[in-house]
């Protein structure tokens, strides 16, 4: 009988080894999913804050482009009401700029609310101008007859 007793004590302590070891198993694919929780948690953080980082400086890129693109726009406003100015036509400040009658009217109507306050003493000028669409380029007319613009 101390022979089968001490059998069933080793199936019994067997038993309790393997046990152990699915226990460690268990433990260890548990530490190893939670390791890899905290891991993507930690990374779709930084994910977020970089984006945001780039979110933030890709609006600042933006804002500094439309402010160039702004003063370039009053420059170009403020180039037809020159053309305006020494006398030239709607008709004609668009041939010259090559731009239809709208376009040219639309820039001379922007100059006209560009005003010394509204233009910063660092930068470039930003008045409220809407894009203007593409025109396809006409071939220059060869004799128009009508005057060309004076320098000053």
């Amino acid at each position: 009988m101390t022979e089968r007793l001490k059998r069933n004590q080793e199936r019994v302590e067997h038993r309790r080894a393997l046990a152990r070891q699915r226990d460690k198993a268990i433990t260890a694919a548990v530490k190893r999913y939670v390791a890899a929780w905290v891991a993507i948690d930690e990374c779709e953080s930084k994910r977020d804050r970089d984006l945001e980082t780039y979110r933030q400086q890709m609006q600042q890129l933006k804002t500094r482009a439309d402010e160039e693109l702004a003063g370039y726009r009053a420059e170009q406003a403020a180039a037809a009401a020159a053309l305006r100015e020494e006398g030239q036509s709607d008709d004609d400040v668009a041939e010259f700029l090559e731009i239809t009658r709208r376009q040219a009217r639309q820039l001379i109507s922007a100059a006209r609310t560009i005003t010394p306050e509204s233009v910063p003493l660092d930068g470039p000028i930003t008045p409220n101008l809407k894009p203007l669409p593409a025109v396809p380029v006409k071939p220059a007319v060869e004799s128009s007859g009508r005057a060309e613009p004076t320098t000053g």
